[in-house]
């Protein structure tokens, strides 16, 4: 998303994207899906703070982190997340876009299960197919 916009995104900007593009799929470890913005908000609050390909601009604001832009083209580092992810788990087919990014942190930081990881990939490679 934050690479797409090509400028830094406020918290609620960036969920915005996502959800208008059901890029995501905010789910609980029950299984059950997540329709309190609140929870979805600290979803993505949580996941570009403690990923290090963003960088807090200013409170509740966030960009690409400039080591990204500059050291390594988007697929470079999605082609590093692919083979990590293959390492981890040779079941999952991992999709080479700028998503899987943000699904690969989601799983590694606890907010969604291998299962839910999966599931979120086929997704969002049935919509980058039907995208133009």
């Amino acid at each position: 998303v934050l690479q797409d916009a090509g400028r830094s995104l406020r918290v609620k900007e960036i969920l915005a994207k996502i959800l208008a593009k059901k890029l995501f799929v905010f789910r609980r470890k029950d299984g059950s899906v997540s329709n309190d913005p609140k929870k979805m908000r600290a979803s993505v609050n949580t996941v570009c703070n403690k990923n290090p390909r963003f960088v807090r601009i200013a409170l509740g604001t966030y960009a690409i982190a400039k080591e990204c832009l500059n050291g390594a083209t988007i697929d470079e580092l999605n082609e590093e997340d692919s083979n990590a992810a293959a390492n981890n788990n040779n079941n999952n087919n991992i999709m080479s876009s700028p998503y899987a990014l943000v699904l690969r942190e989601a799983l590694e930081s606890g907010l969604m299960t291998e299962e839910e990881y999966a599931s979120a990939v086929q997704e969002a490679q049935r919509y980058d197919s039907k995208s133009p």
